[in-house]
């Protein structure tokens, strides 16, 4: 990796240290919300937000495994649907599954082409993002916006962003890992967006264990990166 790369990775690690790796936050080690030293996996040993040992199941390398997942019970929070969501939730919602499915999507096909085990723990976590975010989509009973096929998305911008991602990533492994990165920089922004038109609390809750799972994703991919260039 080159010098200016290297420049970027030691520049993200540092910004994650110092705006988010603070006790109670649930970004450092042994953090509170089970988002511990494990930081490449997205998901600690003991967590209590659905990022448990449980999140591993059915996530394995190769097409087809990280497809969907039906059982969903588990991790879903108990909802209380009195209050119908609002049009600027339900797009949100819908918006931000699909997202989360570009995520696993690409990384899935980097785990098969790098065999990098940053990705596969990763994509494991992003199909336990799409099972949280469902378990909405099932409480007010809404049509999925997520298709079961992978590398196929109802929103075109999504499409498109699919096929310009994989590409780049699939040039080199430091492209993949950049790739990684500006994924989850701009799932952050826009898991940020999607608390602002909700005060739903269980989709707050989700959105909030969404975006903590980020931080850990983007802190993984600049440590894979900044190790390259060691």
């Amino acid at each position: 990796m080159n010098s200016s790369l290297k420049l970027i990775a030691t520049s993200i690690l540092t910004t994650l240290t110092l705006n988010y790796a603070v006790a109670g936050n649930g970004y450092g080690q042994g953090a509170g919300n089970g988002y511990g030293q494990g930081a490449g996996n997205g998901y600690g040993q003991g967590a209590g937000n659905g990022h448990g040992q449980g999140a591993g199941n059915g996530h394995g390398r190769g097409a087809g495994r990280h497809a969907s997942s039906n059982s969903t019970t588990s991790i879903c929070p108990s909802f209380s649907t009195t209050t119908p969501l609002t049009v600027e939730e339900v797009a949100s919602l819908r918006f931000m599954r699909e997202e989360e499915k570009l995520a696993r999507d690409v990384y899935q096909a980097f785990a098969v082409k790098w065999q990098v085990q940053v990705f596969d723990n990763i994509m494991g976590s992003e199909q336990t993002h799409m099972d949280q975010l469902k378990c909405v989509f099932d409480a007010y009973q809404l049509p999925d916006s997520a298709s079961t096929e992978v590398g196929r998305f109802n929103d075109a911008n999504l499409q498109s962003l699919y096929q310009d991602l994989t590409t780049r990533g699939m040039t080199s492994l430091s492209e993949a890992l950049q790739v990684g990165v500006l994924i989850e920089e701009v799932d952050i922004k826009d898991l940020n967006q999607a608390l602002t038109v909700t005060q739903q609390p269980q989709m707050r809750l989700i959105y909030q264990n969404l975006l903590r799972g980020s931080y850990n994703h983007l802190r993984a991919f600049a440590r894979n990166l900044e190790r390259r260039g060691g």
